[in-house]
């Protein structure tokens, strides 16, 4: 076999393995495309290492002098081809190799993902904040809630706010029924003794972002159509993910409400009894959820809601041993006052 013949059957063979491992390369990225928008911060960290591998191998190439090597010009054209393959193929299988790791990272990751329990800050960090405010909704994501719940109502000015009771008495230095006060009046009120004001959905909203799970519990009467028109807004603008809203109520004619003008939100019915006799009527309103008492969930009953198709997010669970047995649960999501727990 002449030196030709050698160097282009071997740079036949070279080029031949470089498509099979770039095609394999190719095939691997697809199938771990899926994945990435789901495990970006990770994706993000292993294509800094491909890119500081593929640097290493691009310094090699070029330090790499052929003509110190061969000297006869046949020998040197045929092997250079053969030696640029061999470099590409050593590239390219360091990538595929580099790349099957991304995608088993993420397929894992992923399902350890499904798995976890959504962080839920109960009315923000209410442990650390005055409730329902914008700085206790801060302080809960400061503190790695996946999630937040609020509680709303409409008052009388029409606007949809943040608050928990029907009264101002209790929670702030005003007086009587939050329904029968303006927006201007209620902004007047300070929460529980701190600086922060009542705020509104939309302020909350404005305040969450995109990524955030918002859990808003219809608190009043009225409340649905205001509530689905400010998410709706939203997310026509892009500034929510319609996936990441949970409508809840105690007030299941409320819920009915909101079905009755969206057949697709998401929707949980609140309870503080038997879970159990929330699963009928959430299977009536095509709910995702009931959230229950975490006192009212054993194995037993948890079970039979998970096999409804139902999921699970329970409310309010801040002492650390009750925390570690809800978890056993595998509840879907626990509502907190302090996060940093969960």
């Amino acid at each position: 076999m002449s030196i030709k013949q050698f160097g282009d059957g071997h740079r036949h063979w070279a080029w031949r393995a470089s498509g099979h491992l770039m095609l394999e390369a190719i095939i691997t990225i697809g199938i771990s495309a899926i994945l990435i928008h789901m495990q970006w911060p990770i994706m993000r960290q292993v294509l800094g290492q491909m890119g500081h591998i593929l640097g290493q191998q691009k310094t090699r190439v070029e330090r790499l002098d052929m003509h110190q090597l061969l000297s006869k010009d046949l020998m040197l054209t045929s092997m250079s081809h053969v030696g640029d393959c061999c470099f590409r193929n050593q590239s390219i299988l360091r990538l595929n190799v580099l790349i099957r790791l991304i995608f088993f990272l993420l397929f894992f990751s992923n399902l350890n993902a499904q798995d976890a329990i959504l962080n839920i800050g109960h009315r923000g960090a209410k442990g650390h904040v005055a409730e329902n405010t914008l700085a206790s909704i801060q302080k809960a994501m400061q503190l790695g809630a996946d999630g937040i719940e609020i509680d709303v109502f409409r008052c009388f000015s029409g606007e949809i706010v943040v608050f928990h009771d029907k009264t101002l008495n209790k929670l702030t230095n005003g007086t009587g029924y939050i329904e029968k006060n303006t927006l201007s009046e209620l902004q007047k009120l300070k929460v529980l003794g701190s600086k922060h004001s009542i705020p509104t959905l939309e302020q909350v909203i404005n305040t969450i972002g995109k990524d955030v799970f918002l859990n808003i519990e219809l608190k009043g009467s009225n409340t649905a159509k205001g509530s689905l028109e400010m998410v709706h807004k939203y997310v026509k603008d892009n500034k929510i993910n319609l996936s990441n809203i949970l409508f809840s109520s105690f007030n299941w004619n409320e819920l009915r409400e909101l079905r009755k003008l969206d057949n697709n939100v998401k929707i949980a019915l609140v309870t503080g009894e038997d879970p159990l006799l929330a699963i009928e009527p959430a299977l009536n309103l095509n709910a995702v959820a009931i959230n229950p008492d975490y006192k009212n969930l054993n194995k037993e009953n948890v079970q039979k809601i998970f096999n409804s198709g139902l999921k699970i997010y329970t409310w309010t669970v801040n002492n650390n041993k009750d925390i570690i047995k809800v978890k056993k649960l595998k509840v879907n999501g626990i509502m907190t006052d302090f996060p940093e727990k969960i």
